[in-house]
């Protein structure tokens, strides 16, 4: 849900650019601040606000994996529903990422990163 970017940007400096629920770091590349989103603990459906206290920093995946999730009412239970679909997912993650960057002969994403910083390629808005 979108929130004023006021709010937005608490939140976000409140968390520390991180996603509350798998802590990936939202600064790491451009790409990754374009989608960060702002989750509501209480969703506005069933009578959430807008207020900080009820607003974590999250990826595009951890928040998507949360919709129709209205049902969850804290954080922790949240963050555990997130890492119970995580977990679902990873074993058909980690054989398509092996199969890829194996199979083309491509890098892994953190040594791309590394050479774009070391050669002092940048992301940009």
């Amino acid at each position: 849900m979108v929130v004023d970017s006021n709010t937005w940007r608490q939140v976000f400096d409140r968390d520390r650019g991180y996603c509350r629920y798998c802590g990936v770091d939202l600064l790491l590349t451009f790409s990754a601040y374009c989608s960060a989103d702002v989750d509501h603990i209480i969703a506005r459906s069933v009578g959430g606000s807008d207020d900080v206290a009820n607003l974590v920093l999250a990826c595009r995946g951890c928040n998507s994996s949360l919709s129709r999730s209205a049902h969850l009412k804290t954080f922790e239970e949240r963050k555990s529903h997130v890492e119970a679909q995580r977990a679902k997912g990873w074993p058909s993650y980690a054989k398509l990422l092996e199969a890829h960057r194996k199979g083309f002969g491509l890098q892994s994403n953190s040594t791309v990163e590394t050479d774009a910083r070391n050669s002092g390629a940048r992301d940009s808005p």
